[in-house]
């Protein structure tokens, strides 16, 4: 049982799957709680995995296409589905994965050749059917990174671009605090309070952050290697590289504390002009801003393939402003950051190749890591 907030999705298997628990166990705790029952906890969806050779009772020339997950690289997955009264049947593609939902009794039977093919469609089933649920009952989804310090979280609230990542990063080596989240936090109201739980996302880094973070060096791709002496060229490397959750708090020699009460919002922006400066801002100023930032449904990579029904955005967003007036103690501040010192002078051609942090991704040994690779991208058959 997947358990997150007042939400749960209880997945079973009748044969012995440690591949596929261990992926999801890895990707979604502690975010995720894992339990035996569902407590008060609304259960939003009863999934069957189903392993084995089969094949598929969708033709796709019958259904209608669906981007279940537009982010690209091995997460990327189109859906064909076909309603037939309450139940809707979708084929993933290029997993060749059936999915069929009975809308009704919120059961659903998910059917796949082998473990590692049913690794990313599972993952989307359980975060879609939970956002679903979840929005109902009056969560709110933010792009945000964030940190807790004891009790209480900080969020760093912004768009591609805005400097959440840098800034997680910077935190996390410089300060004694916890990774709370580092793309996503799901908002509730709980007796007054603000809670913050961070929503479980792979941690993807620029090739250009990573070559600057003494932490992440080792896993700075060889194939870019020789685009370490163009700082220009390698930060327009659009693909990111992915890493575990946990995995990227432990790189930091940190630890994870999934939930806290709101604190303070930083809502920060990047531009190589900009005077660096912390400003506080009125809760009107953050009200009048904080729509851009929601996600969930609204997500421009969601969609709502499982037909289980979304809460429109003018909702979601009364409800986030209603939150945000809440909190008495909350501090709202805004961050403009320019390049910093170091950045600047890694810019000097000469002490370009004797920053460290850019030797270090040069050097094909690396380090090891123990955590398992992350799914291969399939290639969609033609």
């Amino acid at each position: 049982m997947f358990r997150f907030g007042g939400v749960a999705i209880r997945v079973s298997a009748a044969h012995s799957s440690l591949v596929l628990w261990s992926f999801l166990d890895m990707y979604f705790s502690p975010y995720f709680e894992m339990v035996d029952s569902t407590g008060d906890a609304l259960l939003a969806l009863d999934v069957e995995v189903v392993i084995g050779a089969c094949e598929s009772r969708i033709d796709a020339r019958q259904c209608s296409e669906v981007e279940v997950d537009r982010s690209g690289g091995f997460l990327r997955c189109k859906g064909f589905w076909i309603d037939r009264g309450s139940t809707r049947m979708v084929h993933l593609d290029p997993f060749a994965v059936d999915v069929c939902i009975d809308r009704e009794r919120r059961r659903a039977v998910v059917t796949g050749q082998d473990e590692l093919t049913l690794r990313v469609p599972l993952l989307r089933i359980i975060e879609d059917a939970c956002v679903a649920a979840l929005e109902s009952r009056g969560a709110v989804f933010i792009h945000a990174s964030a940190v807790a310090v004891g009790a209480k979280a900080i969020l760093l609230v912004g768009n591609k671009g805005s400097g959440k990542t840098t800034s997680l990063c910077r935190l996390l080596k410089l300060f004694d605090v916890s990774k709370l989240a580092n793309d996503n936090v799901v908002l509730w109201l709980e007796d007054a309070s603000v809670i913050v739980r961070g929503w479980p996302s792979f941690f993807k880094v620029a090739a250009a952050t990573v070559a600057t973070q003494e932490e992440l060096t080792h896993l700075f791709p060889s194939a870019l290697r020789h685009l370490l002496d163009h700082g220009d060229q390698l930060w327009k490397v659009y693909e990111k590289i992915a890493i575990y959750p946990t995995e990227a708090a432990e790189l930091f020699d940190r630890q994870i504390q999934p939930q806290a009460v709101i604190s303070t919002i930083i809502l920060p922006r990047f531009g190589k002009d900009l005077v660096p400066r912390l400003t506080t801002i009125s809760r009107d100023e953050l009200c009048d801003e904080i729509g851009l930032y929601i996600q969930g449904s609204q997500n421009p990579n969601y969609t709502d393939w499982m037909g289980l029904g979304t809460v429109d955005r003018d909702s979601i967003l009364a409800q986030l402003i209603n939150m945000l007036i809440a909190p008495s103690t909350m501090t709202a501040l805004r961050m403009e950051w320019a390049p910093a010192l170091d950045d600047l002078l890694t810019d000097v051609p000469d002490l370009r190749p004797r920053r460290s942090s850019l030797q270090a991704s040069a050097d094909p040994a690396g380090r090891a890591s123990k955590w398992p690779a992350l799914p291969a991208i399939l290639k969609r058959p033609e």
